[in-house]
């Protein structure tokens, strides 16, 4: 059994679950991950499986507090939005919410914000999907695409 499995079970036999405190109603719990790759040999002797390589490569799960900046700092830690070429906050909404499971997740909490809203509307209503207790898979959203090799062709 690997050291991380041993302190997972560790802090929640040693932690009993009446002294953890809940959530005050400004966190932002979020998990990124990579879409999912081919299970290759590799894959499966360095990370177990393909999920549990795109759970480790895009940098594990982290708590933030709420701000009025929250959705574009997740935007940018998730690769979306950046200073050099992908600056536009609306582009960047519009790529995570047309990302696969993203745009999934959000059809089941019935939210649709890319549809005909002002760039100020979009960033709540993603807000609201982040702040949300109806986030898909324990706040699971998948990272931007790395366009690197295309960027490389392209030029």
């Amino acid at each position: 059994m690997g050291q991380s499995s041993q302190s997972k079970r560790w802090i929640f036999r040693e932690t009993p679950l009446q002294s953890w405190k809940p959530n005050p109603g400004n966190l932002i719990f979020l998990h990124p991950t990579l879409a999912a790759r081919s299970n290759t040999k590799e894959t499966q002797r360095s990370y177990g499986n393909a999920e549990a390589r795109g759970i480790a490569e895009a940098g594990g799960a982290f708590v933030m507090t709420d701000c009025a900046s929250a959705v574009e700092q997740i935007l940018r830690k998730f690769g979306y939005l950046d200073a050099d070429l992908n600056c536009d906050v609306d582009e960047a909404i519009q790529l995570f919410c047309e990302r696969g499971s993203n745009r999934r997740a959000l059809m089941q909490m019935g939210i649709e914000p890319t549809a005909g809203k002002s760039t100020e509307d979009k960033l709540e209503i993603l807000r609201s999907a982040f702040m949300g207790p109806h986030q898909p898979k324990h706040g699971s959203w998948l990272t931007a695409s790395n366009d690197a090799q295309t960027r490389i062709l392209l030029t």
